[in-house]
């Protein structure tokens, strides 16, 4: 390596897509890394396959998506200028196709989960999945816990991609593979579940694939880890509420979440204690100084960690379930056409169950 001279970076734009839940566009592509000897001959190269992410914070059913495309492509180096009628299609999917951020629904467009973003350029180098590859894919299906969730994350991003899906429909072992995963592991790891639920979620996009998700009985399976998630989460809530009372009722303490107005916090106490971002403060009960004299510092430090480790925990594990519920609910939304499905839907108060969360 004393020959090398020359350090040599070439990045080359590929493919644009929409991104499945988000008002953003993604960008592949490859950055390809060269080392040349002192004549200019190469000597050592590394290619990787990368994403960006443009979310558009900006994106509503009254913005000029021409103006908007063009702020995009100034903004970014990756896009050549050539593709700027693609960005403007782009852009113009992500603004009829349907959402619930207004209640708004286009008739039209497939649904996607929503979720809310501010815009922004976010570098992602992911590990990119090749088609030709799928069946080392499902091999992971077949190992540990940890295989299974990559192996069902390659397949995610390969059912993304709106070309890939007619040909993953034709990969029965792949279909068997992922709901028989589902229906055996769905219990043990709310990450699997997840990504194989968003990858049939990406098949109820599309009405002519709607017979895949109800052939292997996503649907039904969807609304018993619906049904099971939102227990578990009462359940949850119960058991954080336990550990307020015993921490109150111990140190004498009440606790509020941080911030400026008194009344404010008063309203917020018991909806957002655990759940809210700001850490959280403790203020003396009345007739309550005794208890709280009779800890001595150090005990009462580790009751407090204590307490914010279990609602670290549970507000991390709350993320990952509403990540399922949302596009377990949107996949069961995609299907509703079905009346077999939605009736079934009504029948257990899916939706109804849902919003009280």
């Amino acid at each position: 390596m004393d020959e090398a001279k020359f350090l040599k970076r070439k990045v080359r734009s590929g493919t644009l897509d929409v991104h499945p839940t988000e008002k953003a566009l993604v960008i592949n592509y490859d950055v390809e890394a060269l080392i040349l000897g002192e004549l200019g001959d190469p000597m050592l190269g590394d290619r990787k396959e990368c994403q960006k992410i443009i979310r558009l914070k900006s994106l509503n059913a009254d913005t000029n998506v021409a103006l908007l495309a063009k702020e995009v492509m100034d903004k970014c180096s990756l896009i050549h200028e050539s593709k700027l009628q693609e960005v403007e299609q782009l852009i113009y999917y992500l603004q009829t196709r349907r959402t619930n951020d207004n209640g708004n629904d286009s008739n039209t467009q497939p649904q996607r989960p929503v979720s809310s973003n501010s815009m922004n350029t976010d570098n992602g180098d992911l590990e990119r999945a090749i088609i030709s590859n799928v069946n080392s894919y499902i091999e992971l299906l077949y190992e540990e816990m940890p295989d299974k969730i990559k192996g069902s994350s390659m397949i995610l991003q390969l059912a993304r991609v709106p070309d890939n899906l007619l040909e993953l429909t034709k990969n029965e072992s792949l279909l068997s593979a992922l709901a028989r995963v589902l229906r055996e592991d769905w219990r043990r790891s709310i990450e699997l579940s997840t990504n194989i639920i968003y990858i049939f979620f990406c098949f109820s996009m599309y009405s002519q694939f709607h017979n895949i998700v109800l052939e292997y009985r996503i649907g039904s399976l969807c609304m018993d880890i619906i049904d099971f998630e939102l227990n578990r989460y009462d359940q949850w809530k119960e058991d954080m509420e336990k550990c307020r009372h015993h921490f109150e009722n111990t140190t004498g303490l009440v606790l509020f979440p941080t911030a400026n107005d008194t009344c404010d916090r008063r309203m917020k106490i018991i909806d957002d204690i655990w759940n809210t971002d700001v850490p959280l403060d403790y203020e003396v009960k009345r007739r309550s100084v005794e208890v709280n004299s009779s800890l001595s510092e150090s005990d009462l430090k580790k009751m407090k960690d204590e307490l914010e480790k279990s609602r670290k925990k549970f507000k991390s594990l709350t993320k990952k379930q509403e990540q399922l519920l949302r596009v377990a609910f949107y996949l069961l939304l995609n299907i509703a056409e079905n009346m077999d499905v939605e009736r079934k839907m009504r029948k257990k108060n899916i939706i109804g169950r849902g919003e009280c969360h």
